[in-house]
């Protein structure tokens, strides 16, 4: 009788020293009696490697991808085995005379994240702010960026950007597209992320591959229907063995040019309209804004890697010219009076933030990294506003003047620990972090024109704001035959406090939270896979929230901050579907809690219109989304996602009888962008982008339909150091849409047009080290043959 010798199966997982994962390496099995060859094998895109009819005894796994190697990791084969990580130092691809081509912008979807690949793609021509605007599943709703109807916030390879959502725009209008490789947009914060982030769109950097200095120059020239807008901009990569030196600068000079139209209704008792005021606003925005991003990666020996990053952006000498002119008409609907302001606004801005991050890795598996974080904010505003009420004959009847000065300075400090190690055949991460929040703002307010000026107290204000939040974590990952989990659980706790030198009591808070995360996933073969997610979210009030001072557009027409604003807590669950890896099908529900929003309302008796911040009382999202990306033919690729979604709320109805109100909205979103190769050596390509949403809601406005049609064409030539890009967006003038409220005794309707509709000419320049060359040193040759 002939005894058979057992054979187990070795798996695992090929990552770098940021436990990233590293695509197609080939991994080999190597005797540990001799180190001599067994088998090889090629990891999958993600990473994965599988050996199979191992027979039991000891041996060397080995991965080596584009010149690096692994550490040789003994393993003992006594059964079937699972590695969780395969570490491959960092990587330095160096292939011979290739060069990196145009080519086609794709969809996946990874670990409950969807990841947009738009490296050297059409897609990167432009700014980082077209590529989210062009990204699946993110919506541009009035300059902030959400997915699936909720503010997301906006991270940098990883780390998180302590920006407004008017920064975040400039920022990456200023930083250009060509410098990403990839967007991930993820619905749910992880454990080890902050439990505010809610969803999540993560930028992923390019980086140099070959060793030596490269760099580019480019800029562009962007026509809208009033003015034109400039960007130059220049990018620097130096890379030796052990350094990585990354350096960004932008210009943008620019004039910008936004109008708007609105209607508001003065009711009555009745609820009919006793007067009606048809107003017209144009402003005009001229900036001059400097972006400086560097980066510097230093790799100390194999086991400790330092990285330094720093982000400034500075606006000086920023001038707002508004002109609003308001046609008051009574109930007969016949001209009763005209209202006018000239509202003129100088602002300087400075933000700047740097990191530091020290990397160390145990001598097997695992190590530790800790982040240390810094963020100022300053800036400086002066308001100079001058209202003229006339008669039908034009006649001046009243005047309304007043000046304001306001000034903010925002510090933020932050410290994170991880620690990452393997127990069996589980990745585990455990750790700490604190954050230091030192927000103050100044709003002197002057009565009269310039020469009678009389400082107001009463609208004058300084208010303080400190938030320190500290927050731990433990996250799990596993695989196990078809099955993987990776769930988590955090805590955070809050302590801020809130001072405004008219409130008689502080506003402080303090509390403690948890916040458990999960994602499970079964792939039954390559055509299936399934996953179940959940998420548990937070919103912490923002300073602009809690500030109560009164931005003033006129003296009908303010915005106003609320102290009394609450977190707000959301939960999230998701079923997701996967054919092929090319169609994703989601299934969400998210009870979005007493969330924060800014609700405008119409003081009949007053003739004012204010918008107030305030928790809601209630609202619900759910829906279904679809993503599919594919080649129709070897010289067209298309993504597709269509979105299909409810959603509802219930507010305070603060100027009504009713104390509350609730606004519900079914609709749909559907995207498509294609990309065309154009020509047969790839140094022409195209992309043609259509969008539509039937509408969307905004806590007490309903939005009508919106549609979006772009197209851009892109040809590189001069050896491929050289490219030129036409882009023209909102061909169709159509991305604007009105809002509208009414319900109750409210009724007025928003018309916003800002400059949508532009086309840009963009040239970058590269040179340097631009190639990628071959140095496969290291590789030995009788074993990468055993591989073909």
């Amino acid at each position: 009788m002939v005894l058979q010798a057992q054979e187990y199966v070795v798996t695992g997982n090929v990552k770098d020293v940021d436990s990233a994962t590293i695509p197609f390496s080939n991994v080999l099995l190597l005797s540990a009696k001799d180190s001599t060859f067994v088998q090889g094998t090629l990891a999958d895109e993600e990473g994965k490697f599988v050996l199979e009819g191992v027979k039991k005894g000891a041996y060397f796994l080995k991965a080596i991808y584009l010149g690096q190697m692994s550490k040789l990791l003994p393993i003992d084969v006594l059964k079937d085995t699972h590695v969780p990580k395969l570490q491959i130092r960092e990587i330095t691809q160096k292939l011979d005379e290739v060069v990196v081509t145009s080519r086609k912008p794709n969809v996946r979807k990874k670990e409950g994240k969807l990841i947009f690949e738009v490296e050297n793609s059409i897609v990167s021509s432009g700014t980082s702010w077209d590529v989210l605007n062009k990204t699946p599943g993110v919506i541009n709703s009035n300059n902030e960026l959400q997915v699936r109807n909720q503010a997301a916030t906006v991270y940098i390879n990883g780390r998180k950007m302590h920006l407004s959502n008017d920064e975040v725009q400039e920022f990456l209008e200023n930083y250009a597209g060509s410098n990403i490789k990839s967007i991930e947009v993820q619905a749910n914060a992880k454990a080890d992320q902050d439990a505010e982030s809610g969803p999540i769109i993560n930028i992923v950097t390019s980086k140099s591959v070959a060793f030596g200095y490269k760099g580019s120059v480019g800029g562009y020239y962007r026509q809208g229907e009033q003015f034109p807008k400039f960007n130059g901009n220049t990018a620097h990569y130096f890379k030796s063995e052990k350094t990585h030196l990354f350096l960004n600068y932008s210009f943008s000079p620019k004039t910008e040019f936004i109008t708007a139209e609105d209607k508001t209704y003065f009711l009555n008792e009745s609820n009919n309209p006793y007067s009606q005021w048809d107003t017209k606003f144009d402003r005009e925005i001229q900036s001059n804004t400097h972006n400086i991003t560097a980066i510097f990666d230093y790799q100390i020996n194999d086991n400790n890697k330092l990285n330094i990053t720093a982000l400034s952006m500075l606006a000086p000498n920023t001038t707002y010219d508004n002109f609003q002119r308001s046609n008051i008409t009574n109930a007969s609907g016949v001209l009763d009076s005209i209202f006018t302001t000239k509202n003129d606004i100088g602002q300087d801005k400075f933000n700047s933030s740097a990191d530091v991050t020290f990397r160390h890795n145990f001598p097997k598996n695992g190590g530790w990294k800790w982040n240390a974080h810094f963020t100022q904010f300053n800036m400086d505003r002066v308001q100079d506003v001058r209202s003229r009420y006339n008669n039908i004959g034009e006649d001046t009847t009243r005047n309304f003047d007043f000046y304001t000065e306001s000034r903010q300075a925002i510090t933020i400090y932050t410290s994170q620990l991880d620690i990452d190690t393997n127990i069996g055949n589980a990745d585990i991460r455990v750790g700490a972090k604190a954050a230091i929040i030192d927000s103050e703002s100044q709003l002197d307010f002057y009565n009269g024109a310039a020469g009678t000026r009389v400082f107001n107290s009463s609208l004058s204000d300084l208010f303080a704001y400190d938030e320190q939040v500290y927050a731990a974590y433990v996250k799990m990952s596993k695989a196990w035959g078809k099955w993987s989990i990776d769930a988590g659980l955090r805590t955070e706790y809050t302590l801020s406090e809130g001072q405004s030198q008219h409130a008689i009591n502080n506003n402080k808070l303090e509390y403690t939270e948890w916040f458990p995360s999960a994602t499970l996933s079964y792939v039954p073969n390559d055509n299936h896979s399934f996953s179940l997610n959940y998420g548990r979210k937070l919103r912490r009030p923002r300073y602009e929230d809690l500030n109560p001072f009164r931005y003033f557009i006129n003296e009908n027409n303010f915005l106003e901050g609320n102290p009394r604003l609450r977190p707000n807590f959301s939960n999230e669950l998701t079923l997701s579907y996967g054919l092929k890896e090319q169609y994703f099908v989601d299934f969400y529900y998210r009870d979005n809690g007493n969330y924060i929003t800014a609700v405008s309302f119409a003081d009949n008796q007053a003739q004012v219109l204010k918008t107030i911040r305030q928790n809601v009382l209630g609202s619900t999202s759910f829906g279904v989304d679809l993503y599919h990306g594919r080649s129709i033919t070897n010289w067209w690729y298309a993504n597709f996602y269509v979105s299909i979604f409810h959603e509802d709320e219930t507010f305070l109805a603060i100027e009504s009888i009713e104390e509350k109100y609730r606004n519900e909205y079914d609709g749909w979103y559907v995207d498509i962008s294609n990309s065309f190769t154009l020509s047969k050596d790839g140094t022409l390509t195209g992309d043609l982008g259509f969008s539509y949403l039937s509408g969307y809601l905004q806590s007490s406005f309903l939005q009508e339909e919106t549609i979006g049609l772009n197209l851009g064409l892109q040809k590189t030539f001069w050896n491929k150091r050289a490219s030129l890009s036409f882009k023209a967006n909102d061909i169709l003038n159509k991305q604007n849409a009105t809002i509208t409220a009414k319900y109750y005794n409210q009724h007025f309707r928003m018309y916003n047009l800002p400059e949508t509709r532009w086309f840009q000419l963009s040239f970058k320049y590269k040179f340097g080290n631009f190639r990628l060359r071959d140095n496969m040193r290291g590789i030995n040759k009788s074993e990468t043959d055993r591989l073909k």
